[in-house]
């Protein structure tokens, strides 16, 4: 058994050693967005970013590729990229007495004849307000805009009612950045292939959403480890043995280090 728990932290060694040449060939470890403290940031990151890639007069210079390549990718058809603009924490009054007018709208796409609107509510840790997609399918009702109401979430879940109120005229459909965005700032990312100051933000913000939707190397790496572990009854065996003496393996350790 000894033989076998050798082998297999040989082999659980290799993996780590794989994956952490690629992390420092490919500097993953490195995003700026975390050394700032803004991984979790609703809007001074997430919502700022996606807003600003998404304006075709954005300071990113790509014009309305970016919301192209997004409306494509959501598969809303006949929207423009030209004159329209892109707002975030975009005010629409304050909350009335029976919340389901007001509020603040996270990202507004917009034609500027305001005849077609994308409202974009994100969420990245924090909870649903009282009616609060109610109060954004409201305004655009209001507006006699053509209605695209998207809920952003890290993996895509469903609004509960306490956002959606009771009303069943709600309509709103579920996003993630786990697929849709990442799947649209790939794309982006490959078409800025002249504008590398831009194509290596959008990198490091790929890399923060990976992170935050655990799908970087290191969630690989664990994968790779787990498939090897139990890729045969030895490796399991040697496995099992090491967890039933963690305690003693931590205190050896911590004695050697002392």
């Amino acid at each position: 058994m000894v033989e076998y728990s050798r082998s297999l932290l040989n082999k659980v060694s290799a993996v780590s050693s794989k994956y952490d040449k690629i992390a420092k060939v490919t500097g993953e470890r490195f995003n700026i967005f975390s050394v700032l403290g803004l991984e979790s940031q609703e809007v001074r990151t997430h919502s700022r970013f996606l807003a600003e890639m998404l304006n075709p007069q954005g300071s990113h210079g790509l014009g309305g590729m970016p919301l192209k390549h997004f409306l494509k990718v959501i598969k809303i058809h006949e929207f423009p990229t030209e004159n329209t603009q892109v707002l975030c924490e975009y005010n629409i009054g304050m909350v009335d007495a029976s919340k389901t007018r007001g509020g603040r709208i996270d990202i507004l796409i917009q034609t500027w004849d305001k005849k077609m609107m994308i409202a974009i509510e994100n969420k990245i840790y924090a909870g649903d307000q009282e009616n609060q997609l109610l109060r954004y399918h409201n305004y655009l009702e209001d507006q006699k805009a053509n209605i695209g109401l998207l809920y952003l979430t890290l993996t895509g879940v469903t609004p509960s009612i306490h956002s959606t109120g009771t009303s069943k005229e709600v309509r709103h459909r579920p996003i993630s950045y786990a697929v849709e965005i990442l799947e649209w700032l790939r794309v982006v990312q490959i078409d800025a292939v002249n504008a590398p100051a831009v194509r290596e933000s959008i990198a490091q913000y790929i890399n923060l959403v990976k992170k935050l939707t655990n799908q970087t190397e290191n969630e690989k790496m664990a994968e790779e480890i787990a498939a090897v572990v139990s890729s045969n009854n030895e490796n399991l065996d040697a496995f099992f043995l090491m967890h039933d003496s963690f305690d003693a393996i931590v205190r050896h350790i911590a004695e050697k280090n002392v």
